[in-house]
């Protein structure tokens, strides 16, 4: 038998040897899809690792403001000895650690009651979380309407009322400060990570250095103008949504284009005439302003916002806004012929309930208006609102004129002829208007005769002392049946608060031996005397 030749005897080597080198490939393949793999799937779970840490931080920031809201719900646990305290509460989780530092800031102006008080205006949070290295930082501003006093650790707002006191066994009314209903609420809630803050505020050292604090309020006071208008835009779009049915176009698979949906968005967003020029207006008055107004149209007495449409509409309902105790008006015939006397015509000038102002207003079901929108229309602000300082626009709102004030005096010359002859002279007031009127009536004439002498009316004489001044009734907001009722400068004050950090000032640190200073003007005011004395006659 013959051996195979030398070239079939050495194929099985050759495929051998061809072989080799396409598993080593394959296999560099396979490990480097490997690696690809691993190191996509490190990069995802980093990625990931990381969202969980943003979310994780700012559920961190908002327990901290929600630990601060609740705490100062009761009061201000640190007092007014100690205006800046740090609470660092314990968490479960090892990773995460909270900071939550708050600054009281008061009035400048102080108030006077019985005593001169500095007012706490509004308390700042600031927060500070880690988690796994990284740190947010969070803000929020307290603020409560009406204000407490500084002084102790109350949060309960105060107002003056007219109380006896007695000084040296004498009683004297004082105006005192007593407490109130108070708005209170964490608002304009904000969120920093540490490169953002440091690129908001180059001068922050952290959160333990108060200058940094007073440095990144003053940052975030000058989102104000931004966040009104933003709020305006955000309110007129959402309105429109609501009350219309508006259709997306979308393609046949049911999918809608993003450029389609941001032109009907864009068409919508036309703001009405309140709001009409709100992206071109350069007054912060006037942005401010339209926030206070546009926002008291949806407040139902509950600092709790966040409700569905329809819970809203069900309580805007029972809202009312009223006046309380509206000025007696004057009925008597010979008042209003002594004042015509004396003041001449058109005198005397009613303020008529109805035409000149209206006493409640409730919730129109023909137009769907709530008392608060009603109310602004009544008052010209329903389709624009006006260039003056928001605390001068919430002073207007707040009160109406229901009432002209007259003031006068009169004096009758008599003259007596017969037993005893001589001139004298009666005096009166407003109260005896009846007998100025008869002698008024008579000047010429005999009043009183018999045998012994007459007495006729030489002249009356009635001297204006001033008027019409015009009399203010206070509004204010309630839900009847409920113990939910506040004067209307209450409500627009606690809007205001959003975005006004004007004539406020942080306080010194005080140390538990600090005493306020002397007022300058004793502990006891002038007596209050309430409007009105016995020649003022309302109309």
């Amino acid at each position: 038998m013959a051996s195979p030749s030398p070239s079939v005897r050495s194929a099985p080597r050759r495929t051998v040897g061809m072989a080799l080198p396409i598993i080593l490939v394959a296999l560099l393949i396979v490990g480097l899809i490997m690696f690809a793999f691993t190191r996509s799937s490190q990069s995802e779970l980093n990625l990931l690792d990381k969202l969980i840490s943003a979310q994780k931080l700012i559920y961190l920031v908002r327990t901290g403001m929600g630990i601060a809201e609740a705490k100062l719900a009761k009061e201000r646990w640190y007092g007014d000895t100690k205006p800046r305290d740090v609470i660092v509460p314990t968490l479960d989780d090892r990773d995460a650690s909270l900071k939550i530092y708050v600054d009281d800031y008061v009035q400048v102006v102080a108030r006077r009651y019985e005593k001169v008080y500095r007012m706490l205006d509004h308390v700042k949070v600031f927060v500070e979380a880690r988690y796994r290295g990284n740190v947010m930082y969070g803000f929020g501003k307290f603020i409560l309407s009406p204000e407490p006093v500084f002084d102790g650790k109350s949060t309960i707002g105060v107002t003056g009322a007219r109380k006896t006191i007695k000084v040296a066994g004498e009683d004297k009314g004082v105006v005192a400060a007593e407490e109130a209903p108070t708005l209170r609420r964490i608002v304009g809630m904000k969120f920093l990570h540490e490169d953002e803050i440091y690129a908001a505020v180059p001068t922050f050292a952290g959160m333990d250095d108060v200058d940094s604090r007073r440095a990144l309020g003053r940052f975030w006071a000058g989102d104000q103008i931004p966040y009104a208008r933003m709020y305006g835009r955000n309110l007129t779009l959402s309105e429109k949504l609501w009350a219309s049915s508006v259709e997306f176009p979308s393609s046949a698979s049911g999918t809608i284009d993003v450029e389609s949906c941001r032109a009907t968005l864009q068409r919508l967003d036309v703001p009405p005439n309140a709001l009409a020029n709100l992206e071109n207006v350069q007054s912060e008055n006037v942005l401010k302003n339209t926030f206070v107004g546009e926002t008291l149209k949806r407040f139902f007495l509950s600092t709790a916002w966040d409700v569905t449409r329809g819970r809203r509409d069900d309580e805007l309902k029972k809202v009312e806004i009223y006046i309380p105790y509206p000025p007696i008006k004057c009925t008597n015939a010979d008042v209003i012929a002594a004042i015509g006397k004396a003041f001449g015509a058109p005198h005397p000038i009613p303020v008529r309930e109805g035409i000149d102002y209206i006493s409640t207003f409730t919730y129109d079901l023909a137009t769907r208006r709530g008392a608060a929108e009603q109310f602004l229309i009544q008052r010209g602000f329903g389709n624009s609102y006006p260039d003056v300082g928001p605390a001068d626009f919430s002073d207007t709102l707040a009160q109406v004129k229901t009432a002209n004030a007259y003031k006068f005096k009169w004096i009758a010359t008599l003259v007596r002829t017969g037993e005893d002859p001589g001139t004298s002279i009666e005096k009166g007031d407003t109260l005896t208007a009846g007998r100025c009127m008869f002698l008024y009536n008579n000047i010429g004439n005999a009043i009183e005769s018999n045998a012994a002498f007459t007495i006729s009316v030489e002249n009356v004489d009635i001297i204006p002392v001033s008027g019409p001044t015009p009399y203010y009734s206070d509004y204010y907001i309630r839900e009847p049946g409920t113990p939910k009722n506040y004067p209307l400068f209450t409500v627009l004050n606690f809007f205001l608060k959003y975005l006004d950090d004007a004539l406020v000032e942080l306080p010194p640190n005080k140390s538990p031996g600090y005493t306020e200073p002397g007022d300058g003007y004793g502990n006891i005011v002038d007596p209050f005397v309430e409007g009105g004395d016995t020649y003022v006659v309302l109309f």
